[in-house]
């Protein structure tokens, strides 16, 4: 598996980059649905889960902003449309997101450069289908002013796990560490 510290006191718990990226599109979807914290009514982030296959299909169009940064690079900063998500990084691991969208893209971006490792990844198991970001002007970038968007497809193997009070679906672990 591909360990993630998760540190403490943070929304998102899974000590796995698969695990992660499961809670934090689950969290963005609970936002999402929740019109108090949606005034906007986005819908930025699907999932749809096959229950034959265990396998979680999940895609994505994100508003951020792009900027230059050092040694010739690009920066992309995601803002957050919500109210009151909540969303707190835990202190002291591996995450460094300040809202639930970044924590979606960095999670998304982490899985995405697992898989291209080979160290990581010997048998070339294709989890993260695309990952692209596009400069583009606001208007084509979504309702928040963004200069840009990152969109991204994956397939999230899934199984069922029981808690001791009812079934809770996880995302299994794939990528092995270096």
């Amino acid at each position: 598996m591909t360990t993630f510290n998760p540190g403490t006191g943070g929304s998102l718990q899974a000590t796995t980059q698969e695990g992660q990226v499961w809670g934090a599109v689950l969290f963005l979807q609970k936002v999402e649905a929740d019109s108090a914290k949606n005034v906007n009514g986005a819908n930025l982030v699907t999932s749809t889960v096959d229950q034959d296959d265990n396998t979680a299909s999940i895609s994505g169009t994100i508003p951020c902003f792009a900027s230059i940064g050092g040694a010739g690079g690009t920066n992309y900063a995601y803002t957050d449309p919500y109210l009151n998500a909540n969303f707190v990084e835990g202190t002291g691991g591996d995450g460094t997101a300040s809202n639930i969208l970044a924590a979606v893209a960095e999670r998304v971006m982490m899985l995405y450069l697992s898989q291209m490792n080979q160290a990581k990844n010997p048998n070339a198991v294709i989890l993260v289908e695309s990952f692209t970001h596009t400069v583009a002007t606001s208007s084509e970038a979504g309702f928040i002013g963004a200069n840009a968007t990152l969109s991204f497809s994956l397939s999230l193997p899934t199984t069922m796990n029981f808690n001791g009070v009812e079934e809770v679906r996880v995302a299994r672990e794939i990528f092995g560490n270096d």
